[in-house]
C-alpha cells in the first residue's frame, strides 16, 4: 500500500512540475527564514543559560536610595563590596570583573594590537563562567597568567608564535584559551588578566562605597531574595557607618539579579549593551510564524485549485474500493513529502544566508556547529511534521469528500457538498480568504519597513544641538603616562590647515557618560544627588559647538585650583534643581568642596533619541582624557587624507590609531534600529516573493478555468480591455481588502514603536500609499502573464471540442 502511495506522489510531482516547484521553493524560502528567526529568538531567550548550574549564578548590583530623590540602580558596584563579600562569605564563589586602566590595546611582538575587551577578573572566573578551556603546556612561573578567547588567540598570537604580551606597564603570559562559541552572554570579554594586577588606588577602591567600577558575581545555592537579605544584614552596619561619616542623605542597597534575567532587564544603569527588548524578540517570533503561514497558504491554495483536475482520480480510487481514510492518507503523504523536499532545500538556503544573518544580528553562527545544528534538527523536525500536516489538512479532508457519482455526472465544480459540515465554506472563498491573509501580512511588513526607514533616517540625520557633522575623534589609551604625548599630538593636529579647533576630553556624545555624586545645601540640611558628567579641557564644549545661554565658558587662564572649582551645567540640570538664578550657585563633590556654576549650556542630545535630555555637569580636566576631538572644516577630507595617521605614527609608531567621525560613533546607538530595518526589509521581500509565487500559480488555474468563458465573450465581441478588466476585478478586490487591513496593522505597529522615542518622524500617509502602490504593482505583474495569454489565445483552441 505504501509503495502505491509513494508511486502516486511521484507521478503527481512529475505531472505538475511547475506547481510542485513553486510549492517547494515557497515552502523552502519560508522555512529558511523561519529557521533563522528561530535561531535568533532561541539565542536571545537563552542568554546566560549555557553555564553549568546557571540558576545558581547571580550578579550583585548597587542602588543609591536618596532621601529626596528617586533611587538610582546601577549594574556596577564598588570594589569594596566584592572585597568584603569574599571575606564575609568564604563558602560562596565571589568573582569581580573590572575594565583595565589601559584600555584595550596590548603590546605583542613590537606591535600594538587590539584583541577586544580586556577585563581584570578574580582567579575563580572560570568556576562561575564555565567556558571550555585549553591550557598551554608552557609556563614560566615568573609572569602573571592571562586567558584569551580562542578566535582572538588565533588572530593575534598564532601569527607571531608568542604567548607573552604587555598590557600597560606589566608583562603577562597566556595560560590558555577559552572557547566562546555557543555561549551567548551579557559578558563582553576577550582577554582576562588577573584582578590583583589592577591598579588599586587606595582612595578609589579601599573605602569608598559609592565609586562604582566593578561587576560583582556570585555562585550560591541560595535564592536571589535570600542572598540579597544576607548581604544587607552582614554589611549594613559598615555601609551605614560610611554614609553617616560623610553626611550622605541616602542608603545603599545591594539588589541581586540572576544571570539569565539580565538580558531583558533595563532597570540598571551601566548595564550590558547587549541587553534587548523582549517585545522585539516576540515580534520576530510572530514574523517567523507569519512567514511559515504564508508559505503554507500557497500549498493549500494550489492543492484546492487542483481539486477539479484530480476529482476524477479521487472518484476512480473510491470506485476501486479506496476509503476516505485512504484518500486522506494520500494527500497528507504528498504534503509531508513536499515539505521534506522543501526542508532539504531550505537547509541550503539557510547556509547561504548565514553570512548576512550574522552581520545583521551580530552573532557568529555556522550551520555545522554542534549547538546550531542540534537546534536546527529539532526545529526542522517539528516544522516537517507540523507544516506537513497543516498544509495538507484542508485539501485532504475537503477533496476526500467528493462523491464518485457526482463527479462522473460532471458536477465537480470544487464546491463542497451537502455532507460537508455547515461551518465550511466554498473552496473559492477559502482561496480568496487565504490570499487576503497573505497580502495582509506582506502589506503590513512592507509599510512597517518604510516607516522604520523614515524613522531611522530621521534619527541619524537630526540636529542634536552641536556640530556633530564637523567632528572627528581619535581614541586614546586610558594611560596617564601618555598625557605629555597626547598634548603634543593635540598641538600637531591644531597646525593642520583643515582643523578649526581641537581638544582633549574624557567622554564624547553618544557614549556612556560618567556619573558623579554632588552635595547640595538646603534649608533642611545637606543632601546628595547623582548627575551625568563630562570632563575635558576648558575649551571642550566650544570645540563640540555647543552654545552658552547664560554666563561664560571655563576660563583657561584661571589658576589650576580656581579652574577646578568652576563648573558648567545644562538647562536640564537647572530645571531639575529648580534654580531661577543658576549662575554663582555653589555645591560640592568628591573632587571639590567649592564648585561654582559659571555658565549654563543649551541642552543638546548627548544620548540617543530613545531618552530625554538628562541633567549634565561639565568639569574641567577631572578625569584622564580618552579622546582627541577635532572640529574640522571638511571632516571627510581630513579622514581620507592620512594626515592624522601620519601624526599618530610619529608618537606611537607601533600602534594603529582608531579614528572615526563622531556622527558614526553617535549613530552606533541606533544599531538596533538598523538591525530591525534590515530584518524587516529581508522579510518583506520574502513575504512578497512567496505570496507572488502562489498568486502566479493560482492565476494560471483561474485563467484555465475561465478559458471557455473568455472564448465565448471574444466571439460575442468583447475586447481585450473588457476581458482584462473582468479578470483583474477579482484580484483587485482581494488586494483592496488586504491593503485596508494592512494599513490598520501597520498603523498599530507604528504608534507603539514610535512611542519608544522622545522625538519621532511623523510618517503621514506616504508609507501607506507607497506600500499599497508597490503591492498593487506586484499583484498586477504577477497575474498579467496568464491573463494576457488567455485573452490572446484563439477561441477555437478552447471550443473546438464543444
Amino acid at each position: 500500500m505504501w509503495k502505491n502511495y509513494l508511486a502516486i506522489i511521484y507521478r503527481n510531482i512529475l505531472r505538475q512540475k511547475l506547481n510542485t516547484l513553486i510549492n517547494i521553493l515557497g515552502l523552502a524560502a519560508g522555512i529558511s527564514a523561519a529557521s533563522l528567526i528561530f535561531l535568533y529568538v532561541h539565542t536571545e531567550l537563552k542568554f546566560d543559560e549555557s553555564w553549568d548550574n546557571a540558576d545558581e549564578l547571580y550578579r550583585v548590583n548597587e542602588t543609591f536610595e536618596y532621601f529626596r530623590k528617586e533611587s538610582t540602580p546601577y549594574a556596577l558596584t564598588s570594589h569594596v563590596l566584592g572585597k568584603r563579600m569574599r571575606s564575609e562569605f568564604p563558602d560562596m564563589q565571589v568573582c569581580r570583573l573590572e575594565t583595565g586602566d589601559y584600555g584595550n590595546n596590548i603590546f605583542v611582538d613590537d606591535k600594538w594590537l587590539n584583541p577586544g575587551r580586556i577585563k581584570h577578573a578574580d582567579d575563580n572566573f572560570f568556576k562561575l563562567f564555565t567556558y571550555p578551556q585549553r591550557e598551554f603546556n608552557t609556563r614560566t612561573d615568573t609572569l602573571p597568567r592571562a586567558w584569551i578567547a580562542k578566535k582572538k588567540y588565533e588572530k593575534y598570537f598564532e601569527p607571531f608564535n608568542t604567548k607573552t604580551f604587555r598590557y600597560g606597564e606589566k608583562w603577562y603570559e597566556l595560560a590558555g584559551t577559552f572557547n566562546k562559541s555557543g555561549y551567548q552572554s551579557h559578558l563582553d570579554v576577550d582577554l582576562i588578566v588577573p584582578y590583583d594586577s589592577l591598579i588599586l588606588n587606595d582612595y578609589k577602591h579601599t573605602w569608598d562605597w559609592t565609586r562604582l567600577n566593578t561587576l560583582t558575581y556570585v555562585r550560591t545555592d541560595l535564592g536571589a531574595g535570600e542572598l540579597e537579605q544576607l548581604i544587607d544584614q552582614r554589611l549594613k552596619n559598615e555601609v551605614d557607618t560610611f554614609t553617616r561619616k560623610h553626611n550622605m542623605q541616602m542608603n545603599l542597597h545591594f539588589p541581586v539579579i540572576s544571570l539569565p534575567e539580565i538580558h531583558f532587564n533595563h532597570v540598571y544603569q551601566y548595564d550590558s549593551l547587549s541587553n534587548r527588548d523582549k517585545n522585539v524578540v516576540w515580534l520576530f517570533s510572530i514574523i517567523g510564524i507569519l512567514i511559515l503561514t504564508i508559505a503554507s497558504i500557497n500549498y493549500i491554495n494550489m492543492a484546492i485549485a487542483q481539486g477539479g483536475i484530480r476529482a476524477r482520480e479521487i472518484a476512480i480510487r473510491k470506485t476501486m474500493g479506496a476509503t476516505r481514510k485512504n484518500v486522506i492518507t494520500q494527500f497528507l503523504g504528498e504534503s509531508v513529502a513536499i515539505t521534506l523536499l522543501a526542508i532539504i532545500i531550505s537547509v541550503i538556503f539557510t547556509e547561504m544566508l548565514f553570512p548576512a544573518f550574522n552581520e545583521i544580528t551580530g552573532f557568529d553562527f555556522h550551520i555545522f556547529e554542534s549547538a546550531v545544528l542540534s537546534r536546527l534538527v529539532v526545529f526542522l523536525s517539528v516544522v516537517w511534521l507540523l507544516l506537513g500536516f497543516l498544509s495538507g489538512f484542508y485539501p485532504a479532508f475537503v477533496l476526500s469528500l467528493f462523491q464518485p457519482i457526482t463527479i462522473f455526472r460532471g458536477g465537480a465544480d470544487l464546491m463542497l457538498y451537502r455532507n460537508v459540515r455547515s461551518y465550511f465554506v466554498s473552496s473559492t472563498k477559502v482561496r480568496k480568504l487565504m490570499l487576503v491573509a497573505q497580502y495582509l501580512v506582506a502589506g503590513t511588513i512592507i509599510i512597517a519597513t518604510i516607516i522604520i526607514q523614515l524613522q531611522t533616517n530621521y534619527l541619524v540625520n537630526r540636529d542634536m544641538g552641536f556640530d556633530m557633522d564637523k567632528l572627528v575623534i581619535m581614541e586614546l589609551e586610558k594611560d596617564s603616562t601618555r598625557a605629555p604625548q597626547y598634548r603634543s599630538l593635540l598641538n600637531a593636529v591644531l597646525e593642520l590647515d583643515n582643523v578649526e579647533k581641537a581638544t582633549l576630553a574624557e567622554r564624547v556624545p553618544g557614549l556612556r557618560t560618567g556619573r558623579l555624586l554632588f552635595y547640595f545645601e538646603s534649608d533642611s540640611g545637606r543632601y546628595q544627588n547623582g548627575f551625568n558628567v563630562f570632563s575635558g579641557r576648558p575649551d571642550y564644549l566650544e570645540v563640540l559647538g555647543c552654545e552658552v545661554v547664560a554666563g561664560r565658558w571655563f576660563d583657561p587662564s584661571a589658576r589650576k585650583g580656581e579652574l577646578r572649582n568652576e563648573i558648567l551645567v545644562n538647562e536640564a540640570f537647572v530645571e531639575t534643581m529648580g534654580w531661577s538664578q543658576p549662575l554663582g550657585k555653589e555645591f560640592a563633590s568628591g573632587f571639590s568642596d567649592e564648585h561654582k556654576v559659571v555658565g549654563v549650556v543649551k541642552d543638546f542630545n548627548y544620548y540617543s533619541l530613545h531618552q530625554d535630555i538628562e541633567p549634565l555637569a561639565i568639569l574641567p580636566n577631572i578625569f584622564t582624557n580618552r579622546y582627541l576631538v577635532i572640529n574640522a572644516r571638511d571632516p571627510k577630507e581630513l579622514m581620507n587624507s592620512g594626515k592624522l595617521e601620519h601624526l599618530w605614527s610619529g608618537f606611537f609608531p607601533n600602534q594603529v590609531p582608531t579614528i572615526n567621525r563622531l556622527r558614526n560613533t553617535f549613530n552606533s546607538q541606533y544599531t538596533h534600529e538598523h538591525r530591525l530595518l534590515s530584518i524587516f526589509a529581508y522579510f518583506s521581500g520574502l513575504s512578497i516573493i512567496i505570496s507572488s509565487l502562489g498568486l502566479f500559480a493560482l492565476s494560471a488555474f483561474s485563467a484555465q478555468k475561465r478559458s471557455r468563458e473568455i472564448s465565448i465573450r471574444k466571439i460575442l465581441g468583447a475586447g481585450h480591455k473588457h476581458i482584462l478588466g473582468l479578470l483583474y476585478v477579482d484580484y483587485m478586490q482581494i488586494f483592496a481588502i488586504a491593503i485596508l487591513l494592512a494599513w490598520l496593522g501597520a498603523f498599530v505597529f507604528a504608534n507603539q514603536w514610535l512611542d519608544s522615542f522622545v522625538a519621532a518622524v511623523s510618517p503621514g500617509l506616504l508609507p501607506y500609499i507607497l506600500g499599497s502602490v508597490f503591492i498593487l504593482g506586484i499583484v498586477a505583474i504577477t497575474v498579467s502573464y496568464h491573463t494576457l495569454k488567455a485573452t490572446r489565445t484563439n477561441p477555437a483552441v478552447f471550443l473546438k471540442y464543444e
